[in-house]
């Protein structure tokens, strides 16, 4: 039976429209509207910023997952779009990749940036690596990233897919991720694309100031292992960044004070898209383009 490496995309080409279904707005603090979201990619899958450019110039590439997919904010609104109209206004021939997908791990990213990316690496200004707070998954899991659920598994059967939904079977576990961020960051060397770490920001919020809280989190006890854990995983993210002297950006500590901007736990309203977009150009500006 054949067998698929699974890409963690929107596909080739793509323009169709996404609604919010009445689960997922339940799920928020009321700032997302149900309405019709567009997503568009190009040929190689990269979500389009809806900014009317041409496609010369040297490339952004955002990896991460749904905080960077940013799918439920109007196209040219989510912070890719912004960052790449920011640095075209301050005279930089720069286009954003938006790699971002929903669902994405870090061995995701890692297989789409060796299988769609690389060829570009003579174009690539630098690679955003946005740490997805979808490895919550794989780490509780005794195989990590090489497990059998249907969400996360690397390999999926073409005809009959026998995966599963089971997960959490065995203690958290952050040695698989510090492995693909070396394999990361050690790959990205050697083709000579800079990388920086981008540790992502959460709803940053004390248990029982937000009626959001009741909704997402069981109680405050997994409420308080939830946040702990994307710090950990941030921080396992900076370390080993930090062995390879490659950049990182604290975007989680600049978000800290904004919760507002956030219509879940880890999802950006069209306000906080704004607000990122600007945090990261600048960034780029004064830290990584000179």
């Amino acid at each position: 039976m054949k067998r698929l490496i699974r890409f963690k995309e929107w596909g080739q080409n793509v323009d169709i429209l996404q609604v919010p279904d009445e689960d997922y707005i339940e799920q928020s603090d009321g700032s997302l509207e149900k309405k019709e979201y567009r997503v568009r990619t190009d040929a190689d899958g990269n979500i389009s910023t809806g900014n009317d450019l041409d496609d010369e110039g040297e490339i952004i590439l955002m990896l991460g997952d749904s905080f960077v997919e940013s799918l439920y904010v109007d196209e040219q609104k989510r912070f890719p779009s912004v960052v790449e109209r920011q640095l075209v206004d301050n005279g930089l021939n720069l286009r954003v990749w938006n790699g971002g997908y929903s669902g994405a791990t870090s061995l995701h990213l890692y297989i789409n940036l060796v299988a769609k990316y690389l060829k570009f690496s003579s174009k690539i200004r630098a690679v955003l690596y946005f740490q997805p707070s979808c490895d919550s998954g794989p780490l509780h899991h005794s195989n990590s990233y090489w497990n059998q659920n249907k969400f996360f598994a690397p390999i999926i059967e073409s005809r009959n897919n026998k995966l599963n939904s089971a997960l959490f079977d065995s203690s958290l576990n952050f040695e698989g991720l510090y492995r693909i961020h070396r394999v990361l960051h050690g790959t990205c060397i050697e083709y000579g694309i800079p990388i920086v770490t981008v540790k992502t920001p959460s709803k940053n919020i004390n248990w029982g100031a937000d009626p959001l809280q009741d909704k997402i989190f069981r109680n405050k006890k997994y409420w308080e292992y939830r946040k702990n854990f994307l710090q950990s995983i941030a921080d396992v993210a900076e370390e080993v960044a930090n062995e390879f002297k490659s950049a990182v950006f604290d975007l989680k500590a600049e978000m800290n004070e904004y919760p507002l901007y956030f219509y879940d736990e880890v999802h950006l309203n069209e306000a906080g898209s704004e607000k990122v977009g600007k945090i990261i150009s600048d960034y780029l500006i004064k830290n990584i383009i000179k």
